[in-house]
């Protein structure tokens, strides 16, 4: 009898620790490290043992006052761990990170399942100080609120978003307001805002965004109007092929043509990037200028509206004689035009009437030497803020007649040499805003 207790004894023991091991279960927590700058996110058996504060699923930045929110302003770091991507039990992530400033840093976000996640809500507002955020990995197909998910990221500069499923989003409202920085937004072919019923401001403030196809923000528009990749939008679809600006010069040398499309790359001849158009001799067509006979401005162009400066682009080009589209010469945002035909000796005529000069503040020398021209029309001349005009038709000795009838020159500073050598120049009409006060 002694042994068989003795026996059964044992075996309640073993048993017992057996049901131990496993009582052990998998819990969901963040912890807030000891000096509140660090957040960590696990699914494991080990939240005891951790040191710091400690947040359980169920408070999940419910409320400040039983989350990680009351100390915000301290976190720099987030980690997800490893173990949190088997943690399933998500249904929003609404708040989690507003007004975390300091954060710069997200590690591991791939191992946030968001699978039953419905609102996101907030997410990341006034997540000031992040620069990148990739949110690939995001399963988005049950999420219904995204209002204010990036608003105030105003240090982000792209935002991959190709995993996102939008078919059940009825709030973008103030989605990406505020962000000043965001050049690029990636979708998939899962975006939709079908059912989007709220999303005014959706891009207020996304004063640097650029589409795919080269669409700038334009302010009129910051509601989902916009909110597409393709012609006309500000997104840019996952793997297609961005549009750049660009010109090639002919293997002969002599044709320099520019283009906005996604063809640069089987283009024959020298190709010059937006970047380098005529900043210098050394990495522009500058340096053939002797040689070019002929510009064109292919139909493609008229799209890009990234230029801020046209100076000295046909600069010592003498041999000119055919410019091609020129109507297809965005220059909305260009504000320097200085040289810009300068010594274009073999031009005799050209039609400027498609240029939008308003933000154009130095027009100096711009048709200086063009000794051949006698025609040139430059009747939508908006010079409202142009400052110096100094010999800018100085030797168009073949002009006879000038209109000049749309010039304001009330803010001219230097007109010195203007008409210097227009000897066959016999008349000049100015308007009513024609003014020589300020030189």
């Amino acid at each position: 009898m002694k042994r068989f207790l003795l026996y059964l004894m044992l075996l309640v023991t073993q048993v017992t620790g057996l049901t131990a091991v496993h009582a052990a279960t998998k819990e969901a927590y963040a912890v807030l490290s000891t000096d509140q700058t660090t957040l960590s996110f696990y699914y494991d058996t080990n939240k005891s043992s951790r040191s710091g504060t400690v947040y359980t699923a169920a408070n999940f930045r419910k409320y400040d006052s039983d989350s990680w929110g009351a100390y915000r302003s301290h976190i720099t770091n987030v980690v997800f761990d490893s173990s949190f991507a088997y943690y399933t039990g998500l249904t929003s992530t609404a708040n989690w990170f507003y007004g975390c400033s300091k954060m710069t840093t997200i590690s591991g976000i791939e191992n946030l399942n968001t699978q039953i996640v419905t609102s996101m809500s907030f997410m990341f507002d006034a997540c000031s100080s992040l620069t990148s955020l990739n949110l690939s990995s995001f399963n988005t197909q049950n999420v219904t609120y995204m209002n204010c998910m990036f608003f105030g990221c105003s240090s982000l500069t792209t935002l991959n978003l190709s995993s996102f499923n939008t078919q059940n989003v009825t709030n973008m409202c103030a989605m990406f307001q505020g962000c000043s920085s965001l050049k690029t937004i990636v979708v998939g072919g899962e975006w939709s805002t079908t059912k989007v019923i709220e999303s005014a401001q959706m891009f207020y403030g996304c004063t640097s965004l650029v589409g795919g196809d080269g669409t700038k923000f334009n302010s009129s528009y910051t509601n989902k109007t916009k909110a597409y990749a393709g012609q006309g939008g500000y997104l840019t679809l996952k793997g297609a092929a961005t549009k750049e600006a660009y010109a090639v010069l002919s293997t002969d040398q002599t044709t320099i043509s520019f283009y906005y499309d996604t063809n640069k790359s089987s283009r024959s001849g020298t190709v010059y990037t937006a970047a380098n158009f005529r900043k210098d001799y050394n990495d522009s067509w500058g340096a053939y200028s002797s040689h070019i006979t002929k510009v064109v401005f292919d139909s493609s162009f008229a799209n890009y509206t990234g230029l801020t400066s046209t100076a000295y682009w046909f600069s010592g080009c003498s041999k000119i004689t055919t410019i091609s589209g020129i109507a297809n010469l965005n220059t909305q945002n260009v504000t320097d035009m200085r040289y810009m035909f300068y010594c274009c000796g073999s031009l005799t005529s050209l039609n400027l009437s498609s240029f939008n000069t308003q933000n154009v503040t130095d027009m100096s020398c711009m048709f200086r030497g063009c000794s051949s021209l006698t025609s040139l029309n430059l009747s939508s001349f908006n010079t409202q803020n142009v400052t110096d005009m100094f010999a800018m038709f100085d030797g168009c000795s073949s002009l006879t007649s000038l209109d000049l009838s749309s010039f304001n020159t009330q803010n001219v500073t230097n007109m010195g040499s203007m008409f210097y050598e227009c000897s066959s120049l016999k008349t000049i009409v100015v308007g009513g805003e024609w003014s020589t006060t300020k030189v």
